[in-house]
């Protein structure tokens, strides 16, 4: 009678097998977080663009207080606004300690009154 248990080496060729598909696709989940956490970022910004705009035209002037914008703070970045004159610049900066700080070229979004968007590559 033949014993149809797994042979330690089967199970060896199995954890191996499994360890190389997780050493492939853990930096694609860990390239695709970093985007999907910018997106969240981006859409901040984009939405307190609105609400900037909107506060100009209720007060008429844009304001720095970011809470007025939608908070100045989301789990991976910080918010700031800046204003001169009849200019403003939205930050996302992304928080130190968090994955988002690897972000390699994306760390610092920004956006302004003339729907400017930097980095560029970043904003796609």
């Amino acid at each position: 009678m033949r014993c149809r248990g797994i042979t330690l080496l089967e199970l060896m060729i199995t954890v191996a097998i499994i360890a190389i598909l997780a050493s492939i696709a853990y930096p694609s989940f860990q390239a695709h977080m970093l985007k999907s956490r910018r997106a969240e970022a981006l859409e901040h910004l984009l939405s307190a663009q609105l609400k900037q705009e909107e506060q100009r035209v209720t007060s008429g002037s844009y304001t720095t207080d970011f809470s007025k914008l939608g908070g100045a703070s989301i789990d991976h970045y910080t918010f700031a606004s800046t204003v001169s004159g009849a200019s403003y610049t939205l930050t996302a900066t992304a928080k130190s300690g968090s994955p988002q700080a690897n972000d390699s070229g994306c760390t610092s979004l920004t956006l302004n009154q003339q729907d400017q968007k930097t980095p560029a590559n970043c904003w796609g």
